[in-house]
């Protein structure tokens, strides 16, 4: 029996690690600026989803007592957090006038390879 539950707990630190490493690179990616490819436009595009990801990735890794996978998850949350601040927190644009005109904008991407 500690045979089994030594190995789902290494399995458990191993996905906790990967998951954290994912979320991490991806968001060192978008901080740098740096876009090598497609498959890595898809993964920012999902970098909400990751940190929310990191929730209970760091739950699990508090309650376990891995406190190197819940720093370092913490930090990557953080980094997600402060990159999405100009999201949430636009720069101070100032309110149109009144009575000005209204401007409808409609963008579709239709590039298929």
């Amino acid at each position: 029996m500690d045979l089994v539950s030594d190995r789902v707990d290494r399995l458990l630190r191993l996905g906790a690690w990967l998951i954290v490493g994912a979320v991490g690179l991806v968001l060192a990616t978008q901080a740098f600026g740096l876009d090598p490819g497609r498959a890595t436009a898809v993964a920012q595009t999902l970098t909400p989803y990751g940190v929310l990801l990191l929730v209970p990735v760091l739950a699990l890794a508090v309650a376990r007592r891995w406190w190197r996978v819940a720093a370092v998850g913490a930090w990557a949350g953080i980094g997600g957090f402060v990159l999405a601040t100009p999201l949430v927190l636009p720069s101070g644009q100032p309110d149109p006038r009144q009575g000005a005109d209204a401007v409808d904008i409609a963008v579709v991407n239709l590039l298929y390879e």
